[in-house]
């Protein structure tokens, strides 16, 4: 797995927002991860000295979040993750690709 992040302070001045609100850092945060798997079952058959995969899979994983604070008690957020399961052994499943995305808004309704 190898991951990185990345949190850009003060995005209105990128962005060029004169506004200024007192007590709030406008920041948004950057997570990028990248994962590989590879899970196996095998068969050893010692007296003809050979190895057989019975089963496993080999699993890709991209996954990246922004999230971008704009104000004391909102946050927004933007997310994709992506998984590609490819099968060692075709007999048992199919390959799968499973995608999903979205934003979201988070509210803070405490003090």
């Amino acid at each position: 797995m190898i991951g990185a992040s990345y949190k850009i302070a003060n995005f209105n001045s990128v962005l060029k927002i004169k506004k200024k609100q007192q007590g709030v850092n406008n920041d948004l945060t950057l997570n990028f991860n990248l994962q590989l798997n590879n899970n196996t079952a095998l068969i050893r058959k010692i007296d003809v000295n050979t190895t057989q995969a019975t089963s496993g899979t080999r699993t890709l994983g991209i996954n990246f979040s922004a999230n971008y604070v704009m104000s004391k008690r909102i946050t927004l957020g933007a997310f994709f993750d992506h998984q590609v399961n490819t099968p060692l052994v075709s007999t048992t499943s199919y390959p799968t690709t499973n995608t999903n995305y979205g934003i979201s808004v988070n509210v803070s309704l405490a003090k």
